[in-house]
């Protein structure tokens, strides 16, 4: 069961990432890609690095993850 205080937690989570969903897709270029020092910046918030992004893309689109789409780079992150 979760905790009143775990579900209000995981709402304003939730919501963050809308705003911060929106504002990668208006920061993008016209094909849907962040530039090397925006990709780092997300990656870096997350405790990530692009290096490891190319690593292990994990079942993720390699090329689309190259290129820093910034849905698959959300994905990546479990988004």
């Amino acid at each position: 069961m979760l905790h009143q205080a775990d579900f209000l937690r995981e709402v304003e989570n939730s919501l963050s990432y809308r705003r911060d969903e929106e504002s990668l897709i208006e920061i993008c270029d016209e094909n849907g890609c962040l530039s090397e020092e925006q990709a780092g910046k997300l990656l870096a918030n997350h405790g990530h690095t692009f290096d490891e992004v190319l690593e292990d893309p994990y079942d993720r689109d390699p090329i689309k993850l190259e290129a820093r789409n910034v849905e698959e780079l959300l994905l990546w992150l479990g988004y």
